[in-house]
């Protein structure tokens, strides 16, 4: 079976949208170049009106691969 979500609205807990912006902050503050810049942009967009489930994922995504890169130090 198939389901379509492109024309739904997915509404993202407040506590998971917190959660996100806290693991976004972490990565801004000790990322690589890119992973800061990607961070920041996520950082603005959830916190508009405009934010989405794919932006909630994609900032676990963006958290994950800073954890999993051996060359940055860890907070």
């Amino acid at each position: 079976m198939n389901i379509w979500l492109d024309d739904s609205d997915i509404a993202i807990p407040q506590t998971r949208i917190s959660h996100a912006m806290k693991l976004l902050e972490i990565v801004r503050k000790s990322g690589g170049p890119e992973q800061i810049e990607r961070a920041r942009l996520l950082l603005d967009h959830l916190n508009s009106e405009n934010a989405t489930a794919a932006d909630f994922a994609e900032a676990m995504a963006l958290h994950d691969a800073y954890l999993n890169d051996p060359y940055l130090e860890k907070q």
